[in-house]
């Protein structure tokens, strides 16, 4: 019953229409380039041979759903996508309530874009598994329930999965503790293992995206990018939640939190600079960090009045709007790189009630 009603509150309503229209009118929304080549690979699964050797396919949850739901028509494929976001962005709603009158400003975090414009990669599953994860170390520390989800995580993503735990790891570590960071360190051993079954199993003969990293020129192009676009690179991660982190940095006493976010921004940083399509990775990685600053915020920021606090989310917001969207793609985008798609949500939508209404109107 309790479950129910976290489901159905009035703060998950108002944050999951106010991300509705966050994605929808503000950010703009779109499938993936590689929309219909994640189509192809949910075709091929279990065929006893995979034709692609693209890294798109060790990442395999949409292809899997695809292939149970034995959906044949790649508009239904879309439709799919489409909907488990949705589904997905409301459970992140549910799942930061943790984080009380913050819960909204998490919304204006990076994360959010990613997911807007990249429908159909496997960013919407990684980001509510580290709300999970984060929330499952902070509120209550079940450490079976932490290893499944950082398990999925990793079988999800394994790379983002690499850098994101040890984060949360840096972040959450309390000192004598050993079992987080056991638990951390067995839950990406097993779902590594896990994946690789999978891979094994569906005959998947494409290289590791470890050996992508270390192909000719792909070091020098990526650190490039990041380094001659570093306040974009920062700014497209935390975008409404960096006057959070600023503010929590500058009045903050606790040094030593203050520190384990420093040192997890530095990690962020080089991880994401390990990747071509930096800002979609970074604002994976800075997730922990933002769930941190806004969770311990007000227990280490005195500020002078209450009026202050109340009007900081209202900032936060105004901020979001003047920053704008900025991803850095091998250059500065500051609308979706994949608006020219074949196929969007509206042209589905559109042709769905066309065909239904085609002998009324």
């Amino acid at each position: 019953m309790k479950s129910i009603k976290s489901l159905l509150n009035n703060k998950v309503f108002f944050n999951f229409l106010f991300s509705s229209v966050l994605v929808h009118i503000i950010f703009g929304t779109s499938f993936t380039n590689t929309i219909f080549h994640e189509y192809e690979i949910s075709q091929s699964l279990f065929s006893g041979n995979m034709p692609y050797s693209s890294y798109n396919v060790d990442t395999p949850f949409f292809h899997i759903l695809g292939f149970l739901f034995n959906i044949q028509d790649f508009r239904f494929f879309s439709l799919m996508v489409f909907s488990i976001t949705t589904v997905l962005i409301y459970l992140i709603c549910v799942n930061i309530n943790f984080l009380q009158k913050n819960s909204t400003v998490f919304l204006f975090s990076g994360w959010l874009v990613t997911v807007s414009w990249f429908m159909g990669y496997s960013d919407v599953f990684t980001s509510l598994l580290l709300v999970l994860i984060v929330k499952k170390i902070l509120i209550k520390r079940n450490y079976l329930t932490i290893l499944i989800f950082s398990s999925l995580l990793t079988i999800n993503h394994y790379g983002i999965a690499l850098f994101s735990l040890i984060i949360v790891f840096v972040l959450f570590y309390k000192k004598g503790e050993k079992l987080l960071g056991l638990t951390l360190f067995s839950s990406y051993i097993i779902g590594r293992i896990i994946l690789q079954v999978y891979l094994n199993n569906i005959n998947y003969g494409g290289r590791s995206r470890l050996r992508f990293v270390f192909n000719e020129n792909v070091l020098d192009q990526v650190f490039y990018l990041s380094s001659s676009n570093s306040i974009d690179l920062i700014l497209s991660g935390f975008l409404g939640v960096m006057l959070y982190l600023i503010i929590f940095i500058y009045f903050s006493e606790d040094d030593n939190k203050k520190i384990r976010i420093i040192i997890s921004f530095l990690l962020a940083l080089i991880g994401s600079s390990l990747a071509l399509d930096t800002s979609r990775v970074f604002s994976m990685l800075v997730i922990p960090i933002s769930l941190f600053v806004l969770y311990y915020f007000y227990e280490n920021v005195e500020l002078n009045s209450e009026r202050y606090a109340r009007f900081l989310p209202y900032l936060s917001f105004i901020i979001l709007l003047f920053v704008d969207e900025r991803h850095l793609f091998g250059s500065i985008y500051n609308e979706s790189p994949n608006k020219e798609n074949i196929i969007s949500i509206y042209s589905l939508v559109t042709e769905f009630v066309n065909n239904l209404m085609r002998n009324i109107w």
